[in-house]
């Protein structure tokens, strides 16, 4: 019987790439990407989204890093 680790596939692998990969392939079509929010650095929308998709947050191609006038707990959402 394999072992569980001799079973690992594409979807398993942790490389930030890879993950960035699997997130854009579930983005839904016509949303905005992650370098068109303005006012939020691409770098940091790609990050707060990855977390969110990978925690099953629900509209997490809307997630948005907190502005500076926001409370940091809790997700943040584009307007």
């Amino acid at each position: 019987m394999p072992r569980p680790r001799d079973c690992l596939t594409e979807d398993d692998c942790r490389w930030y790439g890879k993950r960035l990969a699997r997130m854009d392939a579930a983005r839904p079509p016509g949303v905005l990407e992650p370098h068109e929010f303005p006012g939020h650095d691409e770098g940091r929308v790609d990050k707060r989204q990855l977390i969110a998709f990978e925690q099953g947050v629900e509209r997490w191609w809307l997630v948005v890093p907190p502005g500076p006038n926001d409370v940091p707990d809790g997700w943040h959402y584009a307007e």
